[in-house]
């Protein structure tokens, strides 16, 4: 089926990203992810929202979705950045986390599109080697897809639950006995009772097609495009800020004095200070766009 020129499906998708909003690392033990899966999870249920793919990692969150409007992906993924907040402060007393910035989703307009960004969402922790293959990654729905493991031992679905048991487990007062969410014997969420992995499935056409599009996939070039376009700085505010970086840190005020190497010492300041994106950057500092998004990725 191409969900892409189908009428009668009047869905669209989103690539959504948390990051632009968070200062330094979100997730920092084992818990905070199962968190990130769980809040996202009960989020897709009440805004309606079908999640292809995740990915979290430490410093942000990636999420591939389907819906009917732009305005539901936006509901969705700064539902998901206040509950997560508010969950890091109960647990952390963490006052940043995700404070004060509107994720924007980027809409995908075809099936190509698509495939890439899947692939470049559940390549993030594969670039930076954090894991050598996806697969090994605990945080992603990798597993899910072309997966022909069935087993069900343990596993619970939440409209066998208390409500005592739901609150314990998802940390909420929502009636989420309706949602489909299944937990398996460690109280995990079942990552194919909250991913459509059939839809994805369906995209590539078989495991063969989905490992061809991973392999192919240029994560710095995806990065570009999917990495979230909030824009706190103008081109020539950008500028000022690289110029007053090196002058802090090298004494120099004109960015064509600096060594590549000073270059590259200034983009990761410059990226959290700025939230600008590695192309933009890359631009000021007159560096290739590549590079600065495969040094970026390593940090």
């Amino acid at each position: 089926m191409n969900y892409f020129d189908d009428d009668s499906e009047p869905i669209r998708f989103f690539h959504l990203c948390t990051d632009g909003g968070s200062n330094g690392i979100v997730h920092t033990c084992d818990e905070d992810y199962r968190m990130a899966i769980r809040i996202s999870a009960i989020r897709s249920y009440f805004h309606g929202v079908t999640i292809l793919c995740y990915c979290h990692m430490s410093t942000h969150s990636h999420f591939v979705v389907c819906c009917r409007s732009r305005e539901i992906a936006k509901t969705f993924i700064n539902g998901f950045k206040q509950d997560y907040g508010r969950y890091s402060y109960n647990a952390h007393r963490t006052l940043q986390t995700y404070l004060g910035i509107e994720s924007d989703p980027i809409e995908i307009y075809d099936s190509f599109q698509l495939k890439r960004c899947i692939s470049y969402v559940l390549l993030n922790p594969v670039v930076p080697k954090i894991v050598i293959h996806p697969e090994e990654y605990r945080w992603s729905s990798f597993n899910a897809y072309f997966n022909a493991d069935r087993s069900t031992e343990g596993f619970r679905s939440v409209k066998s639950m208390t409500f005592r048991e739901i609150r314990e487990i998802f940390r909420t007062h929502k009636d989420i006995r309706n949602s489909g969410i299944i937990v398996d014997c460690n109280r995990d969420i079942v990552m194919k009772s909250i991913v459509s992995y059939k839809l994805v499935e369906d995209l590539f056409g078989s495991r063969t097609e989905f490992y061809k599009s991973l392999a192919i996939t240029d994560s710095i070039k995806e990065e570009c495009k999917y990495h979230p376009q909030i824009v706190k700085f103008n081109d020539n505010e950008l500028l000022a800020e690289a110029i007053q970086l090196a002058q802090k840190k090298y004494g120099i005020k004109d960015i064509q004095f600096l060594t590549h190497e000073q270059k590259l010492s200034l983009l990761l300041p410059l990226k959290r200070k700025t939230s600008s994106t590695s192309l933009r950057i890359s631009k000021v500092l007159r560096l290739a766009p590549s590079e600065v998004g495969a040094y970026l990725l390593k940090k």
